[in-house]
């Protein structure tokens, strides 16, 4: 019993293991469908499940080891690269506090590029705001009216 579940935990981690990889690789690509990247993803999953089976623990072990060796580079680049927008964004953020306001981050408005999803959803809840407040206004005109 403990050998099966031993292997069904195997099974999930692999799986597990290869769709975090799809997505991150679909995120890499922005979405676009590439059979050969997807193909060479899922050969160097088939080759290290097999080279695993086959070799002792401490080799797979040691590969482990080097893969989070190496994200852990990557991440390290990634945090000195938005070390300086990430300051930006605190200073602002402290002194829209400071001035008593609800903070918002805007990107443009700190010259940080590339960051669209944060002007289009500032803008977005914008366009609601006025939306709302000019049913309130023609509500309240309307009760004035009566």
């Amino acid at each position: 019993m403990k050998k099966a579940s031993d292997n069904l935990s195997k099974i999930y981690v692999i799986s597990t293991q290869y769709y975090i990889a799809e997505t991150n690789l679909a995120y890499v690509m922005k979405g676009k469908q590439n059979k050969i990247v997807s193909m060479i993803l899922k050969a160097a999953l088939l080759a290290t499940t097999l080279y695993g089976s086959i070799r002792t623990a401490e080799t797979a072990w040691a590969l482990v080891d080097i893969g989070v060796g190496i994200m852990g580079w990557f991440n390290l680049i990634a945090i000195l690269i938005l070390a300086k927008p990430a300051s930006i964004t605190l200073k602002d953020y402290r002194e829209q506090r400071k001035q008593g306001i609800d903070p918002v981050f805007s990107p443009g408005k700190l010259g940080i590029q590339n960051a669209d999803y944060w002007d289009e959803e500032y803008q977005h809840d914008q366009d609601k705001e006025n939306v709302s407040q000019t049913k309130k206004s023609q509500l309240g005109l309307a009760f004035f009216s009566l």
